[in-house]
């Protein structure tokens, strides 16, 4: 109704491209938008709703353009460097999420999930200790936050520093016993310092979870340990999980080929095969 008695009205252009949004209906919500943008160009708020349709819509030049924009009107506002440093992930573009998250730290410098959320680009990047460095920042600022642990018990483990990884991961577990990646990546940190019989225990819980992940990596253990046995069981609970996946049928074929069953190790590969795995060839 205010439209049709004032359609120059830019304020309820945007309320009812709000209103378009939250019913889903994209098409319609970013023709109101540009509309209240035509005519009033410094509306921040339809630049935003314009934002997060057009990211919704899958046009992702269109939705940082418009947080460029929107940006350049009010330079202050962390959410939009944020939202930018959102855009430029979708895009692969690390050193613009890095870029984008740093301005949001300098505006809220207690802002954690911007900390994780840079550390996550420099990981990208292969900077493992500015990863650490952000984690160990934002768990100073929110230390019941376990996602935080996991990402920088990784950090450590591609470093190297195994006993911290498991430190790391052991924390995140600790704060979030159904966080079954973390204590898949925990698994990963055991084996490679071979102190497996401590993978054990601890799959076991991630196995409570339902967690098909979980059966795989007790599975490379029990391989490692030489228990093929074990290790065929856990990979055939894997492979019932997910029977798309070649990795359970190539894991289950190795382990078959070492318990002498070559007959069983040639149905895998074979399976392996028909789900797109290719044997290298030397």
């Amino acid at each position: 109704m205010a439209i049709e008695l004032d359609p120059n009205l830019a304020r309820a252009y945007q309320i009812r491209g709000w209103a378009y949004a939250k019913k889903g209906n994209y098409d319609e919500a970013r023709f109101n938008c540009t509309w209240a943008i035509w005519l009033d160009p410094k509306d921040v708020h339809a630049y935003k709703i314009r934002i997060a349709v057009c990211t919704h819509m899958g046009d992702v030049e269109r939705a940082l353009a418009d947080c460029t924009e929107a940006i350049r009107l009010v330079p202050h506002d962390a959410e939009l460097h944020g939202c930018q440093g959102q855009l430029f992930r979708k895009k692969g573009d690390y050193d613009n999420v890095i870029a984008a998250y740093t301005e949001v730290i300098r505006l809220e410098p207690k802002a954690w999930t911007a900390y994780i959320n840079r550390a996550w680009a420099y990981e990208m990047k292969g900077e493992y200790d500015k990863v650490i460095a952000d984690c160990t920042a934002a768990i100073r600022l929110d230390p019941k936050n376990a996602e935080m642990y996991k990402l920088r018990g990784e950090a450590n483990r591609l470093k190297h520093e195994y006993d911290k990884a498991i430190s790391d991961y052991t924390e995140g577990i600790r704060l979030n016993s159904r966080e079954t990646s973390a204590c898949d990546s925990r698994n990963n940190g055991h084996r490679i310092q071979s102190g497996r019989e401590k993978v054990f225990a601890e799959l076991t819980k991630a196995i409570l979870f339902n967690s098909n992940v979980a059966y795989y990596g007790r599975g490379l253990a029990y391989h490692a340990k030489g228990d093929y046995g074990n290790a065929i069981a856990d990979f055939t609970v894997f492979i019932d999980c997910d029977r798309y996946n070649p990795e359970g049928y190539l894991k289950r074929a190795n382990a078959y080929r070492k318990s002498g069953d070559n007959a069983k190790a040639d149905e895998d590969i074979a399976q392996a095969k028909k789900l797109g795995y290719k044997e290298k060839k030397d």
